[in-house]
């Protein structure tokens, strides 16, 4: 038993910087990819309920560029490297993640990291954005399992912030 407990340690370096970021590195010299994780403490119950939905829009937002990165160009510069870019918000973070050719990543991680501490939010995208998110609500609601779980998390959560939908609702998007 202690030897498969052995082979299950945690493979990886964790340490913390000085600004109070941890970062958790792990090499797997077989796959010549990288993975660029960064998860912020940002989710969902952070929000009052008036703002419900909140994180997961700004979620959306922070990818449609800074004063140095037109919206779009991050997507391109991943994409043309073979890469991808994507984001999600749960109701106690957000992270933002590139996956790419390890050859990419100096390349890949510092526009990750302007957009990330320098986020623009450009009104021109903000209807574009608010339109994509408002289907994504809608197509959450025809879907059984989500209606199911969002049932169970009112019921179970009736006090908590874990009762609203990490996705926000129709109504407080569009006022």
């Amino acid at each position: 038993m202690s030897q498969l407990l052995t082979a299950l340690e945690f493979p990886a370096n964790v340490w913390k910087l000085n600004n109070g970021l941890t970062v958790i590195h792990q090499r797997i010299s077989a796959t010549p990819v990288v993975a660029l994780d960064v998860w912020v403490k940002a989710g969902a119950t952070l929000e009052p309920d008036s703002w419900s939905g909140m994180a997961h829009f700004l979620e959306h937002m922070i990818f449609k560029g800074t004063d140095a990165i037109a919206p779009g160009e991050f997507d391109r510069v991943v994409e043309n490297r073979g890469g991808i870019a994507n984001a999600a918000t749960s109701h106690d973070y957000a992270h933002f993640f590139v996956t790419a050719a390890a050859d990419y990543l100096a390349e890949t991680a510092q526009p990750l990291a302007e957009l990330l501490l320098r986020a623009a939010i450009p009104d021109s995208e903000f209807d574009r954005e608010r339109d994509v998110v408002l289907e994504e609500i809608r197509q959450a609601q025809d879907n059984p399992d989500w209606i199911a779980f969002q049932a169970l998390m009112e019921t179970v959560y009736e006090r908590h912030p874990y009762r609203r939908s990490v996705l926000g609702t129709e109504e407080l998007l569009v006022s």
